[in-house]
């Protein structure tokens, strides 16, 4: 049976390509997905093969897939990719998309790219879109197999995380708020009660999604609620004297899963520092300007979803390109560098934090030296 890893050493013998053509795939993006798109909303059986669900979530997948692939290409990491499909065949095979959309919508991919892109930019290209469409039978199999590993949680607070989990689910969050309080007293308890609780609850729930076994609408609520929760908790926090050290906590641009980017800006707050959470969606360009202004020794970034690992990237640029903010240490986390060793060093960071425990610790090596 293909294990995992075997398939990733096969991604790993894939071509480099060229930074000029990986630039213009890049630039071409926007005429090359609507080409993608047209094509497939053409297609005759293409509502059976989408399992009647909107045209708009197949676009979405084509511009988070043109997004996504810019990124592998530009940094050459095809453990990223490999460790990629199988997620993206489960996740919209489960909410019913046919396998056999997949292929198709590679070879359009093809098709776009010579239309659209100089010959002398294409080959590399080509080359990684038909190994994808060549492992098609590998990635179904894998996408059976390789489910994502869940949390783990102490077992004293395993009663608490599946009481919540459930309460969330059903929308009571007065019960859901009863459990927050019963188990933060103290400042100290929050890291704790995010770590052992609203963090696994909101990875189960992602999982959740991703099966189909609840709608877009209770994943929206389980969030809301936790928000509610995060909000309420941190009226224990007294506003400290003095301050240590300035952050920014930002989610980047096009990233809307904010809540772990709250976290980090929670427990910051909790440990003294003088932060600035800006919240989801940060536009580069704005989130210079502020830290031009505000001076911070840390920017902490949070990125779920692997297709905004490129406006990381154009981010971190940004900032290193400006003298005024060479001091300014940036530090990522979140899903979309779990499992990818190196990912962060790619793209300019100069750290990675695996969860809030870890943030709250790194963070403050960073104040300590400022």
């Amino acid at each position: 049976m293909l294990s995992f890893n075997d398939f990733t050493d096969r991604a790993m013998g894939l071509p480099t390509v060229p930074l000029e053509a990986a630039t213009c795939y890049q630039n071409q993006l926007f005429e090359m997905t609507a080409c993608v798109d047209e094509i497939m909303s053409n297609t005759t059986n293409i509502m059976d093969m989408i399992g009647g669900n909107p045209l708009q979530m197949m676009f979405d997948n084509h511009r988070h897939h043109g997004a996504f692939m810019a990124t592998v290409f530009t940094l050459g990491n095809y453990q990223l990719l490999a460790q990629t499909l199988p997620w993206v065949y489960r996740a919209y095979n489960n909410h019913r998309f046919s396998y056999d959309y997949f292929p198709l919508e590679l070879r359009n991919w093809i098709g776009a790219i010579e239309k659209f892109m100089p010959a002398l930019h294409q080959a590399e290209i080509r080359s990684i879109y038909q190994w994808m469409i060549g492992q098609h039978d590998d990635i179904i199999t894998l996408s059976l197999q390789n489910l994502p590993p869940l949390p783990e949680v102490e077992d004293t607070w395993l009663e608490c995380k599946n009481e919540f989990r459930v309460a969330a689910l059903r929308g009571d969050h007065h019960q859901c708020l009863k459990m927050a309080k019963n188990s933060v007293n103290s400042p100290e308890d929050i890291i704790v009660f995010y770590l052992q609780v609203l963090q696994p609850v909101l990875y189960e729930v992602g999982i959740l999604w991703e099966q189909n076994k609840i709608s877009v609408a209770q994943e929206h609520l389980v969030s809301a609620i936790v928000t509610r929760v995060m909000a309420t908790v941190n009226l224990v926090m007294v506003e400290p004297v003095k301050y240590h050290g300035r952050a920014v906590v930002a989610a980047c641009a096009g990233e809307y899963h904010e809540i772990g980017a709250m976290m980090i800006a929670d427990i910051l707050e909790m440990d003294k520092w003088d932060v600035r959470y800006l919240g989801s969606n940060v536009p580069a360009n704005d989130l210079v300007d502020h830290l031009r202004e505000f001076k911070p020794e840390v920017l902490a970034l949070s990125v779920t979803m692997a297709f905004n690992l490129h406006k990381v990237l154009e981010m971190v640029r940004q900032i290193r390109q400006d003298p005024d903010l060479a001091s300014v240490k940036v530090v990522v986390g979140g899903r979309a560098f779990s499992d990818h060793n190196d990912l962060w060093k790619q793209v300019g960071a100069d750290a990675c934090a695996a969860d809030i425990a870890e943030a709250h610790l790194l963070l403050r090596n960073y104040r300590s030296t400022a």
